[in-house]
């Protein structure tokens, strides 16, 4: 049976193609809902679908759209800023490896704020990437060597 993608919520992006789920066979949370796992395509893998991962699998389908490699991105792609350590939520790496564009997301009903716009700024010094997104699915923050653009870019 083809999965009713209706119960999770619309986000400002095109609706991947493909994208695959199911429902846990465990069929209830803790709190009386369904539970499912979305394939990710980066990975390869089943993974929990939370919030932020349904924004994160979004965030990856658009930019293959638009020409990012499936094959140069990451999830959870580590940095570090002095002694602080984190994971960068999404990266794309050019051809020589390095991250090309980061992407910090959030679940939808988290809104982008100053907090996550300077945790994503660490992750930019740290990664070197000329290109940085923040989203929550609804709303978009792009950066190119940190100046505001209007739009998702296009790898050069």
């Amino acid at each position: 049976m083809p999965f009713d993608p209706s119960p999770f919520e619309a986000l400002d992006f095109p609706r991947p193609t493909g994208m695959r789920l199911r429902e846990l066979e465990s069929g209830r949370s803790d709190e009386g809902g369904r539970r499912f796992e979305v394939l990710c395509a980066v990975r390869r893998k089943w993974v929990l679908l939370e919030p932020e991962e349904w924004v994160r699998q979004h965030l990856v389908a658009h930019l293959v759209t638009l020409g990012w490699p499936l094959g140069r991105t990451t999830v959870e792609y580590p940095a570090q800023f002095g002694q602080a350590q984190g994971r960068i939520d999404v990266a794309v790496l050019d051809p020589q490896g390095q991250p090309a564009l980061i992407a910090e997301c959030k679940a939808p009903g988290v809104a982008l704020s100053q907090a996550t716009l300077d945790q994503l700024g660490r992750y930019q010094l740290d990664a070197g990437a000329p290109f940085a997104v923040a989203t929550n699915g609804r709303q978009h923050m792009v950066w190119h060597n940190g100046q505001p653009i209007r739009h998702f870019p296009s790898p050069a």
